[in-house]
């Protein structure tokens, strides 16, 4: 895909949903006995590849701005047999499930899942008893079930947040005969694990929350509900780093009191340089000078690194990022993925211990460049902001890889493009 130059953003957008919590509400109204009605259910392949599953063991009725869901319950008679396409959340989540159910269950997947490490989701069975079979820790998966309950899960230093949410599902699903505890000590990216909590909650489950331990109640079940998912941080932070550098735009559909992690780039909005205005579902930014250095710690939320290392590449002055070691596991490596298209546009960007440390400029870029995406939509959405400030035309491989997550990206960007 070839990109003129258009230096600016300009307008109000409509921000997807988020794909984390609609992945999440999905599987509750699967195992939630009675109907659910979910409104704002996005377009994108994972969640898609998650309603597909429900589909298989609920029935669905699908309607223009909204999903229903009539289902039983979860039922732990059933062997399952699983493809999650390419989505990390939905196998972290899905696989305790299916622990719960007698049998041998396999858990399938496609394109770049099949070449990321579930190291820690396997260890999570390991040390709870469960039998878990792979091949070099990597989908597909065969579960043994069911697994035996103890009335304490250990997943202490887990390095994925989605492996705890997922046993709290699983937990959530069987209505459990005695209270069971679930400690996370050290756990990475806890805000997640707070959505989790806030939406099953929402379903009916009783979980509380103390220190680093979830405890689901006895006789804890979850009922059908209505839910709303609301709009995506995560995509809205390409846009918000986009209008950061040159643009003035509205951004839709956004809870700015939300329990995701991404929410925190609120924090590199600078008075100084930009002016800006929060609601309640929306935010207004726009462009009063060019950005200036900034130091951030995007370890619990490494969703941000892409857009924010454009930032840092665009801002005067030194910045450095933090929490490289979240990104090796993602649809690319994507600390690399960032540093090899970063330099092919002549920034300068070093790795120091588990930081970025990148030597900005507001001048904009004057060559024309092919630009990877490998196979990562976060990668080739950060491919565009840097087009933006390319006077000359750019070129991005693979851009198809951003239905994963937003599928009319381009479209609505180019849409706002002046």
């Amino acid at each position: 895909m070839w990109i003129v130059p258009m230096h600016s953003i300009e307008g109000p957008i409509d921000i997807p949903a988020s794909k984390s919590y609609s992945q999440r509400a999905l599987i509750a109204s699967w195992l939630a006995n009675g109907l659910s009605t979910i409104q704002n259910i996005g377009h994108s392949n994972d969640e898609q590849n998650v309603l597909q599953i429900v589909s298989k063991y609920t029935n669905v009725s699908i309607h223009e701005t909204s999903i229903q869901v009539l289902s039983k319950g979860f039922d732990s008679s059933i062997t399952y047999n699983l493809n999650i396409g390419e989505s990390g959340l939905a196998a972290r989540l899905i696989a305790p499930i299916l622990a719960m159910s007698k049998g041998v269950h396999n858990l399938s997947g496609s394109g770049t899942i099949l070449n990321r490490s579930m190291e820690s989701l396997t260890s999570s069975f390991s040390k709870n008893n469960g039998l878990i079979q792979c091949d070099q820790n990597r989908l597909p998966l065969k579960i043994h079930g069911p697994l035996v309950i103890p009335s304490r899960i250990d997943l202490d230093d887990m390095d994925s947040s989605q492996i705890i949410s997922g046993w709290i599902f699983a937990l959530s699903a069987i209505s459990p005969s005695e209270d069971i505890a679930i400690s996370f000590r050290h756990a990475k990216s806890t805000p997640y694990i707070e959505m989790t909590v806030e939406l099953l909650r929402h379903f009916g489950a009783l979980i509380l929350v103390k220190d680093q331990e979830v405890i689901i109640q006895k006789n804890s079940t979850l009922k059908g509900s209505n839910y709303e998912v609301e709009g995506d941080w995560s995509s809205a932070s390409i846009f918000i780093v986009a209008a950061i550098l040159n643009g003035n735009i509205k951004i839709n559909g956004l809870n700015t009191n939300s329990l995701q992690a991404d929410r925190s780039i609120r924090s590199v909005l600078n008075p100084l340089t930009t002016h800006f205005e929060i609601n309640s579902n929306s935010i207004y930014i726009s462009k009063k000078e060019n950005p200036t250095a900034f130091d951030f710690d995007a370890t619990n939320c490494p969703d941000l690194f892409p857009a924010l290392s454009v930032l840092a590449a665009f801002s005067d002055g030194r910045s450095s990022i933090t929490g490289l070691h979240r990104l090796k596991n993602k649809e690319s490596n994507r600390s690399y993925a960032i540093k090899h298209n970063l330099e092919l546009a002549g920034i300068k960007i070093m790795e120091h211990e588990d930081s970025f440390i990148i030597d900005g400029s507001s001048r904009n870029i004057n060559k024309e460049l092919r630009m990877p995406s490998f196979g990562d939509h976060r990668i080739a959405m950060m491919n565009r902001i840097v087009a933006m400030k390319n006077r000359q035309k750019t070129y991005i491989e693979d851009p198809v890889v951003v239905n994963k997550s937003f599928p009319n990206f381009f479209e609505l960007f180019q849409q706002i493009s002046k």
